[in-house]
Parts: C-alpha cells; sequence; structure tokens
C-alpha cells in the first residue's frame, strides 16, 4: 500500500528478457534466498534490489496466506510506505 490521499497498491511489470514471467504484472519482490533471515526480510531485500524502496520507509502491516504455486510456497508480507 502507497500511502497517497487514496492508498494505492504498487505494482511492477517485469522485464520482457526474463526466462520466467516476462512482462508480467506483479508485486515487487520474489524468491526468499538463502540469506534471507525470513519472509519480511526477503520482501525487503526484493524492494530495495528491484524498485529502489528503502526498508526505513515501509511499515509492515502483515503478512497474507502462504501460496503454493509451481512447486514453491510464497509467503507474501504487506507493508505502507509513504
Amino acid at each position: 500500500m502507497v500511502d497517497h490521499p487514496q492508498p494505492t497498491v504498487l505494482l511492477t511489470q517485469r522485464a520482457a528478457h526474463l526466462n520466467d514471467h516476462a512482462g508480467q504484472i506483479s508485486f515487487p519482490g520474489g524468491k526468499i534466498d538463502a540469506t534471507d533471515a525470513s519472509p519480511l526480510d526477503a520482501a525487503f531485500a526484493r524492494g530495495e534490489e528491484e524498485i529502489g524502496l528503502s526498508r526505513n520507509s515501509v511499515d509492515p502491516i502483515g503478512y497474507l496466506d502462504p501460496i503454493r504455486h509451481q512447486l514453491r510456497i510464497s509467503h507474501p508480507a504487506d507493508g505502507g510506505a509513504g
């Protein structure tokens, strides 16, 4: 969620040259790496990597239920950025 007068959800479009899900619309984020301490830490790290979102500007507000897809389980995390 982005703190605008009307709250909005931040989405990105994946680059066309990627092998997986090229050009698709998605939330910022992605795979949990072995160096990530938690799903939230992974969300912070991918947000910084993908869109330059500083973890200091995000207030975590919770998690969505894990989602199983394509042999993996996703752990969506929600946060507010202002």
